[in-house]
């Protein structure tokens, strides 16, 4: 047997090719939080190319505020 993230995400991809409404809206909150994490990774990796260390900690910093929350905001 799964695990419960396994049956929900398995119920989720599922109903996504379904094409289910709620699925899709679920699609797209997903998009939406994933935007703004994306952002600090991509501006992360520039200002490690560009040896701006300063902006790295910064963004190290907001990214692990963001995943912390992410991990720690999970509910049932």
């Amino acid at each position: 047997m799964g695990s419960s993230s396994e049956k929900i995400w398995g119920q989720f991809w599922s109903s996504l090719c379904k094409g289910e409404g709620m699925a899709i809206i679920q699609l797209g909150i997903l998009l939406l939080i994933f935007t703004p994490l994306m952002r600090i990774i991509f501006a992360l990796i520039g200002y490690l190319k560009e040896k701006d260390y300063v902006y790295v900690v910064i963004s190290s910093i907001v990214l692990a505020i963001m995943a912390v929350s992410f991990f720690t905001g999970y509910a049932h």
